[in-house]
C-alpha cells in the first residue's frame, strides 16, 4: 500500500503542518509501506495533486487529507474515478464536521490510520461535482459566498458576522422548483434546503440528524420561507438537530430521505458544497451508493479516541 498525506497548512486555527509531518515520519518508522508528504498551495491544488498521482497509480494507495472539510472535499474530487485510492481523513480543520458522522476512531493518530481498515461510504454528485458531507441552497450558501468574497480583507470572524447580517437584511428567501425522486415537491420560495450525507455542517448545527453515510440515501431537508422573528427561534432547533420534528417547526420544515433532489431556479442560486461556493441555476442532486473507500484507524487501547483539531490544542 502507497500512502499520500495531503497537508492543508491554512486549515485550523493555525498551522499544523510542521506537527503532522513529524507525526508521519515517527509513525514509517520501521514500516516499508511507501509514503510521500505533500503540503497544499492553495485552492484546488489538492484536487490537481491527487488526480495527477492517481492516474499513475496500479495498485491500492491511500490520500489522507490532513485538514478540514474542505480539504476533504478536494482529496475526494480527486480521487473520485481511480479504482485504486482510498480516503483517509486527518482532522485538523476547524469544524471537522463530516467526522461526526464517523465511527468513533483514533483519526489523529498516524499510526492507527496506516494500520486502519476500509468502510465503504456514499458520495453527494452535484451536477459534475461531488461533495462527501452536504450540499445546502439558499440562505446559509449565501452567507457562504458573502463571507468568502470578503474575510480576506477583513479577516474570517467579521466576514461571517456582516454576511449573517446582510442576508439577514436582504438574502432571506430564495425562489426554486424542487423535485424529490421525480415528484414535485414545491414551486415557490424557501429560507434554505441542505441534502446531506452526514449529520452535521457548519461548525455547530445538525442538518440532518438521521443521516448515515452508507444507507444509500440522501437526507433532504427544506425550509419554508420564514420571518426574521421565525428565523431566531428556528436556528437553535436547527443546531441540535430537533428542528426536523419540533412541533414548532411543524409546517416550515420537510425531511425525507431520498436518492434524488432536482431543483430548478429562476436564475442562479447560490450553492455550498463542503465549503466551495457555486451558482447554479438547475442542480441535480443524486447519492452514489459506496463510492468511496474510507479508512477507518485501528482502535488502540493506548491511543485516545479523538476527532478534536490538533489546531486547538
Amino acid at each position: 500500500m502507497k500512502h499520500y498525506f495531503i497537508i492543508n497548512p491554512t486549515a485550523g486555527k493555525k498551522d499544523s503542518s510542521k506537527y503532522l509531518v513529524e507525526e508521519i515520519e515517527r509513525a514509517f518508522v520501521g514500516v516499508d509501506d511507501y509514503y510521500q508528504i505533500y503540503i497544499t498551495s492553495g485552492p484546488k491544488d489538492a484536487t490537481q495533486y491527487v488526480k495527477a498521482v492517481c492516474e499513475t497509480l496500479d495498485q491500492p494507495a491511500t490520500f489522507y487529507a490532513c485538514g478540514g472539510d474542505g480539504t476533504i472535499n478536494e482529496v475526494v474530487n480527486g480521487i473520485i474515478d481511480s479504482p485504486y485510492a482510498h480516503l483517509g481523513i486527518v482532522p485538523v480543520g476547524s469544524c471537522n464536521d463530516f467526522n461526526k458522522s464517523l465511527p468513533n476512531a483514533p483519526f489523529l493518530d498516524i499510526k492507527s490510520q496506516i494500520e486502519g481498515s476500509v468502510m465503504l461510504v456514499d458520495v453527494i454528485k452535484v451536477n459534475d461535482v461531488y461533495t462527501l458531507n452536504v450540499a445546502n441552497i439558499g440562505f446559509d450558501a449565501n452567507v457562504s459566498d458573502d463571507c468568502n468574497r470578503i474575510k480576506g480583507k477583513i479577516g474570517v470572524k467579521l466576514a461571517y458576522n456582516l454576511a449573517i447580517v446582510h442576508n439577514l437584511l436582504w438574502k432571506m428567501k430564495s425562489h426554486a422548483r424542487v423535485y424529490v425522486d421525480g415528484e414535485e415537491l414545491s414551486d415557490g420560495v424557501f429560507l434554505l434546503m441542505v441534502a446531506a450525507n452526514g449529520t452535521n455542517y457548519g461548525g455547530s448545527y445538525t442538518c440532518a440528524p438521521k443521516a448515515i453515510v452508507n444507507d444509500g440515501l440522501l437526507d433532504f431537508c427544506l425550509v419554508k420561507k420564514v420571518s426574521r422573528f421565525q428565523f431566531v427561534r428556528f436556528i437553535k432547533y436547527y443546531k441540535d438537530g430537533s428542528h426536523v420534528d419540533h412541533p414548532e417547526t411543524k409546517g416550515l420544515v420537510f425531511y425525507q430521505k431520498a436518492k434524488n433532489i432536482k431543483v430548478i431556479a429562476r436564475k442562479p442560486i447560490s450553492v455550498c458544497l463542503d465549503g466551495d461556493d457555486y451558482k447554479m441555476k438547475e442542480i441535480d442532486i443524486s447519492v452514489v451508493p459506496n463510492k468511496i473507500k474510507l479508512i477507518i484507524p485501528k482502535n488502540k487501547s493506548n491511543v485516545k479516541n479523538s476527532s478534536e483539531s490538533v489546531s486547538e490544542n
